[in-house]
């Protein structure tokens, strides 16, 4: 199932990686621009469609769920721009709260193993909120939550 998603987000990739290097060979900054511009759009999109994908294949238990998350991404396209854009916040976040804690470990030369482990807590809630974030966000999406349905077993 998580291969077909990553397909489908290769072949949304490939788009604005294809303006921006036709931009680039004909030099038309409007193009490149345009093509990077499209290009972050897309980023947001991916996180909030891989975030998608299981929760719609719980649901569904079917292997077509892949598609039902894709034509929920983009038929709220700005949800799920907005919470594109808070993964990416609060991965950025988490990175600044880490560095403290690690910085002075890789540059001492600490054991790499023991760097990962401090990692680890905040690669952890990290992905604790991308798939809680995607869970509450498919079900409103679907318009579970405003039901009052049970929403997943």
């Amino acid at each position: 199932m998580n291969i077909l998603a990553y397909l489908v987000s290769i072949l949304l990739v490939i788009i604005p990686l294809g303006l921006i290097l036709f931009g680039a060979f004909t030099m038309s900054p409007l193009i490149f621009l345009l093509g990077v511009a499209i290009f972050f759009a897309i980023v947001l999109v991916v996180f909030a469609y891989y975030s998608l994908v299981v929760p719609a294949y719980i649901k569904r238990e079917d292997i077509l769920a892949f598609v039902e998350a894709l034509w929920l991404t983009f038929r709220y396209l700005p949800s799920t721009l907005g919470y594109g854009l808070l993964a990416i916040l609060f991965g950025f976040a988490l990175s600044l709260l880490m560095t403290p804690f690690v910085l002075p470990l890789s540059i001492s030369g600490t054991n790499p193993f023991v760097i990962m482990l401090l990692e680890a807590p905040f690669k952890a809630f990290f992905v604790a909120f991308l798939w809680a974030g995607g869970t509450f966000l498919y079900l409103e999406l679907r318009g579970f939550i405003r039901k009052g349905e049970e929403p997943l077993y």
